[in-house]
């Protein structure tokens, strides 16, 4: 036998536990993350994705090679076969790289929580776990006592795991988490190296006469810090998560403050335009202009914007001002019975956030109806003794498949970071006030409903100082 030969057998030794560990490593992996993943968006052709990526993982694995017996290439030897199942998750899965290192990480830290706890069995057990796992020898399994002790923490600990991830999605209504920034991406790599290449380390380099005291306490202290870092790496992540939320609603705030000022400005000059026409017409009328069917064409071109709706609040006259022309142009009647002077204690921004965005909403609804006597918006604004109502409803015809999350429709929008802000947006501007919204389909009809409480100060509808 040739030298070169020689080293090809030594790297691939079937007889050693660690060439067979991991393929075991790439299972519990891939199942972790499979528990995580499974929710989110599939590529195309997924059946024949997963297959090719799960025969490339497998021939990947199979041609690491194991020269050697050490922390360093063991844990690079985890490290590549990891990296490779990130790969095969975004070949498989239609997601953001940010949610494909969550998952990997997450899954990754799953597993050595797991690991960590077999070693505590196996030492209560007086099974020299480290030696049959990691060593270049077979060991003696116990006549699968050890297996046994390997396979019960794992599943334990995947269920707990997954249990944790449905929770939080069904609680936030959103399973999907990001790693969006560097400084989350540092964090989650320093999680991987503490957990697994300094506890590889502490395999090899343990002396073998430790007490089983000591060996204990390193388990435990490793355990514990796994269970840390998983939690601290959720709970930054989902911190990060509404960070962003709120300086998306922030800038939408800004941004309503800014078109209502630019909307309030253009309505008052169409006002005045549509004030001097009508004298224009009337001067011609009376001068016995000749084409009558052009002054009523005229007259009527100017009714539609100068049909304003004087409700009481500056702000209310603008947006639907706004808004009537839009459906008057697209053929959506917009019937409104309102009371605006009742809310004049609230910020004009928070005025117009509420009604454009719900108006707004509606629209998008009843443009998508082919039927025009279901193109309608009923808006209702009234006071109830100390509790300002707020009514819109409007036809739908996506009612069965209108889902909610905390109270609130999901966008239909793919872009979740940019769209479906509007409802969180009402809900923001309605809570400053200690007030409520309902939301709910019925009989192919979407209404919402908003609650706000009157303040003590407001008996007449005008806050006062």
């Amino acid at each position: 036998m040739t030298k070169k030969e020689r080293i090809i057998m030594k790297m691939y030794d079937f007889t050693a536990p660690l060439f067979w560990f991991k393929f075991v490593f790439l299972v519990e992996i891939l199942v972790a993350e499979a528990l995580i993943i499974y929710r989110m968006k599939r590529r195309g052709r997924f059946a024949l994705r997963l297959t090719a990526a799960l025969v490339l993982l497998v021939a990947f694995t199979f041609a690491l090679p194991v020269p050697f017996y050490n922390a360093a290439y063991s844990s690079l030897l985890f490290m590549l076969i990891f990296t490779a199942t990130l790969g095969a998750l975004k070949f498989c899965f239609d997601e953001p790289w940010g949610s494909i290192i969550f998952c990997g990480f997450y899954s990754y830290n799953q597993q050595h929580i797991a690991f960590q706890f077999y070693n505590l069995l196996c030492l209560a057990l007086g099974i020299n776990a480290n030696n049959n796992i990691y060593g270049g020898e077979m060991g003696d399994f116990g006549d699968g006592l050890q297996i046994f002790v390997f396979i019960v923490p794992h599943i334990a600990v995947y269920l707990i795991c997954w249990a944790i991830m449905a929770y939080r999605a069904n609680r936030n209504g959103n399973g999907e988490l990001y790693l969006k920034n560097f400084k989350m991406l540092i964090i989650a790599v320093s999680i991987v190296f503490v957990n697994v290449v300094l506890n590889a380390f502490v395999v090899y380099d343990l002396p073998s006469d430790i007490s089983i005291f000591v060996n204990f306490i390193i388990i435990f202290y490793n355990l514990f810090a796994c269970i840390l870092a998983l939690g601290m790496l959720v709970s930054v992540v989902g911190q990060e998560k509404l960070e962003s939320e709120l300086k998306i609603m922030e800038n939408l705030w800004r941004k309503n403050e800014q078109i209502y000022e630019l909307s309030k400005v253009n309505v008052d000059f169409i006002n005045m335009k549509c004030h001097d026409l009508r004298h224009r017409i009337r001067n011609a009328r009376e001068k016995d202009f000749t084409d009558k069917d052009e002054l009523r064409e005229i007259e009527y071109a100017i009714d539609i914007y100068d049909g304003i709706l004087k409700t009481g609040n500056e702000v209310l006259d603008v947006v639907l001002s706004e808004e009537s022309i839009f459906c008057a142009k697209h053929e959506i009647k917009l019937l409104c019975n309102i009371d605006g002077a009742q809310m004049n204690f609230m910020q004009q921004a928070d005025i117009y956030s509420i009604i454009q965005n719900a108006i707004h909403n509606a629209i998008d609804a009843v443009l998508k109806l082919q039927s025009p006597e279901k193109r309608v918006i009923r808006v209702n604004v009234k006071r109830i003794n100390n509790i300002i109502s707020v009514h819109i409803e409007n036809y739908t015809d996506n009612a069965e498949n209108i889902r909610f999350e905390n109270g609130l429709p999901v966008t239909s929008q793919r872009d979740r970071d940019v769209h479906g802000f509007g409802m969180r947006s009402i809900k923001a501007s309605v809570e400053k006030y200690g007030g409520g919204l309902i939301v709910d389909v019925k009989e192919g009809i979407f209404n919402l409903d908003i609650m706000i409480p009157v303040p003590v100060n407001n008996n007449s509808g005008e806050q006062k100082c």
